[in-house]
This record gives structure tokens, C-alpha cells and sequence, in this order.
């Protein structure tokens, strides 16, 4: 990582760049052959996709395909063209994917700077790693000592695939079997951006991995798992189609647990969180923007349906249970609020950890980004001893 933070991104030809689809044949192709392996250009992602398409159509509509001895390529530009292959456009492809790993972690060295000038302590609450009082410049040495030899494509956490046979504990961790993380997705989480799936499903696995030990069992919920039954991408998951798929999450866990917690995507635009208790039949959404919205009520309504199937699933395994159906009671929580526009996440995540440790998140200061720092240094501690047993 080193090098890369002394790498500056390949200059990108302008959207506005024109290209078209060509056959070539005898000297113009023998002449391009040769010119390609000296190309320099680099075409912007939306162009490159579109060339991709422009090559593959070609190519079909063709009759009998391209005839021997004639090639399809690129044709980029007007004035002084440049002729570019399908393998062209791959090595463009690779470029564009080191491009925006160096710009990632520009403005990851970025962030951290500005958190490694503060003289600012996590509370010992919010910190997932250890739980101690810590100062953030220590962690973000420490951040930066652990990635600084890695490259970008390094895993730095993982979760191996459970097995069949496997005993309780390891099937509850199910839910996040082969995820992991790399040295580019915790460049791409430390900055001022929304959090990506990859770091909140590490600190969940992280998570599920400590209530596994814990008094009172406690389910955690992967964020592929939430989405099924509420939103996916930006459309909201319909009835018909949530009811399987709360089933199937519910049976991903022993009829023995009583509680489940969850973060929350809303449209790819915010992201919440959720705790559901059958001890006490009470469901808290958790939204550190506060707000109303269509999309809001119908993640209420869907933390509705999955509370209703997890009380009929445990009462059809506990019939011996105190019969009477529970009176669920809804709530919502806005404290501690976010005072950014980029941090829902962790302010989602840090309330699922607090409330499955029992923990006030509004007797401390919470700053989101220091959340983010708390959480990046969680999952890369955490990975640390899986590596050693790899």
C-alpha cells in the first residue's frame, strides 16, 4: 500500500470521446495489431461498458460471423484514431480497477489524517475491538501499520464456508459463510462516503460470533438477509415475496432464539437498524436521521411480518409455552443522531452492538466518523487470528 499511496491515476480520456466498431482486414489490421500493444488511452468507465456492447452486437449481427481474416476493433476518436481490440479493452478495464484503487486510497490516507490530528479518546462503549477507552491517533496508527505492507486486492477478514455436520454455533455464523474482506473495501469504507456491505458484514459476523457465547441467545441478520424481505436495490420486496423469505432467514437459526437484530438498507440511500424481542414483544427501529417516508413505513411493515413469523415459528416449537398471542409493541429510537449526511451506517451498526451488550449509546458522545475508524480497526483485529491459522 505504500506504493500505492505514492501512485497518481492514469489520466482518462473526456465522456465525450467518440468511438465506433470497425472491420479491419489486411494492412490497416496488421497496422492496428501493432499500434495496440503502444496504446495509452484509457476510456472512462460508461464508455468502456458501452464499448464492450458496441464489439459483442457487432459481432452478432454479422451473418455467418466475422469472415477470416478480418478483425472487429474500436475505433476511438476522429482526429488521429486509435484502433482498440477486446483485449485492449480489457487491459483498459484493469486500469480503470487500479485507478480508482489509488484514488480510494488518497482519500483514505486523507481521512485518516485528519482523524490522526485529533485529541479525541472513543469512548470506551463504542469501541468494538477491545471495549477500552482509546485514543483515535492510536488507532489510526494502528489502522495504518496493519494495511501499510498489504495489497489492495489483500483479504484482511474472512469468514470460512460452515460445513455440513457443523455444530450450533458454527450454523448461526451461516448467514455470513465466505464473505470477506479486502485491503480496497477498507480504503473504500474509510472515507466520507455511505459504508458498503462488505465492513458492516464483517463487524455483524464479528457480532454473531460473540452473542453465539452470550447468556441470551441472539440472532444477527446478514444484510443480504434483511433486504430479501424489505428492500432490494431500490425496490421495495412485495408481500408475497417477503413471507418465504423471512421464513428462511428464521430457520437459518435454533427455534431457542428469542431475539434478532439487523441493519437496514433503505433504497441504496440510508441505512437503519432493528432489534426484535419475543421476551418482551417489543420491535425498536433505530434511525439515527429521524424523517418520515413511503419507503420508512414499509420497512416498519416488514419488521412487523418478520416479528409475527418468528413468535408462530417459536410457539409451534415451544407448545407447552404460555398460550396467547403476544401484543407486539413498536417504537422508534433517534438517539444519539447523526450529525453528518454519510454515517447512517455505522450509527445503525453501533446501536445493534450496543443493544446486544446491553450498552446506552446516549450516555457517550458519538461521532460517526469515529465510529468508522472503531469498525475498520474491528474487522481488521479481528482477521488477524484467522490468518495466522490459515
Amino acid at each position: 500500500m505504500h506504493q500505492v499511496w505514492m501512485r497518481r491515476a492514469l489520466p482518462v480520456l473526456p465522456p465525450a470521446t467518440v468511438f465506433s466498431v470497425v472491420r479491419l482486414s489486411g494492412p490497416p489490421l496488421a497496422a492496428a495489431v501493432r499500434a495496440s500493444t503502444e496504446v495509452r488511452v484509457v476510456l472512462p468507465r460508461a464508455l468502456l461498458k458501452g464499448a464492450f456492447g458496441a464489439l459483442a452486437a457487432a459481432a452478432r449481427s454479422g451473418h455467418g460471423g466475422v469472415p477470416d481474416e478480418h478483425q472487429l476493433a474500436v475505433r476511438i476518436g476522429d482526429h488521429n484514431p486509435v484502433f482498440a481490440f477486446e483485449s485492449t479493452l480489457h487491459e483498459m478495464s484493469s486500469l480503470l480497477a487500479f485507478n480508482e484503487g489509488i484514488v480510494s486510497s488518497v482519500k483514505f490516507t486523507r481521512w485518516m489524517r485528519g482523524l490522526e490530528a485529533s485529541d479525541a479518546h472513543l469512548p470506551a462503549p463504542l469501541n468494538f475491538f477491545s471495549g477500552e477507552l482509546m485514543s483515535i491517533s492510536s488507532m489510526v496508527h494502528q489502522v495504518r501499520d496493519n494495511i501499510a505492507g498489504r495489497l489492495l486486492g489483500d483479504c484482511v477478514w474472512s469468514q470460512p464456508p460452515v460445513s455440513r455436520g457443523a455444530a450450533a454455533a458454527e450454523k448461526a455464523d451461516s448467514a455470513f459463510s465466505g464473505y470477506m474482506v479486502n485491503v480496497q473495501d477498507v480504503c473504500d469504507a474509510g472515507q466520507p462516503e455511505y459504508i458498503t456491505n462488505a465492513l458492516l458484514d464483517a463487524g455483524m459476523a464479528g457480532l454473531q460470533g460473540r452473542c453465539n457465547a452470550g447468556s441470551v441467545p441472539i440472532g444477527v441478520l446478514s444484510s443480504s438477509q434483511s433486504a430479501s424481505f424489505t428492500h432490494v436495490g431500490k425496490k421495495e420486496v412485495s408481500l408475497e415475496r417477503a413471507v418465504p423469505c423471512v421464513l428462511e432467514v428464521l430457520i437459518s437459526w435454533s427455534a431457542s432464539v428469542t431475539q434478532f437484530v439487523m441493519v437496514l438498507n433503505v433504497r441504496n440511500e440510508h441505512w437503519m437498524s432493528a432489534a426484535v424481542s419475543l421476551s418482551n414483544g417489543r420491535v425498536i427501529l433505530y434511525d439515527s436521521l429521524c424523517g418520515s417516508s413511503q419507503a420508512k413505513r414499509h420497512i416498519v411493515s416488514r419488521l412487523q411480518l418478520f416479528a409475527r413469523c418468528a413468535e408462530r415459528r417459536w410457539r409451534a416449537t415451544h407448545p407447552n409455552a404460555a398460550q396467547g398471542a403476544i401484543e407486539w409493541q413498536f417504537n422508534e429510537d433517534n438517539t444519539p443522531q447523526q450529525m453528518d449526511h454519510y454515517n447512517c451506517g455505522l450509527f445503525a451498526f453501533a446501536f445493534i452492538w450496543c443493544f446486544a451488550y446491553g450498552l446506552d449509546m446516549t450516555t457517550s458522545p458519538v461521532n460517526g466518523d469515529q465510529l468508522r475508524l472503531s469498525l475498520i480497526l474491528y474487522v481488521l483485529m479481528s482477521g488477524a487470528p484467522r490468518e495466522k491459522t490459515q
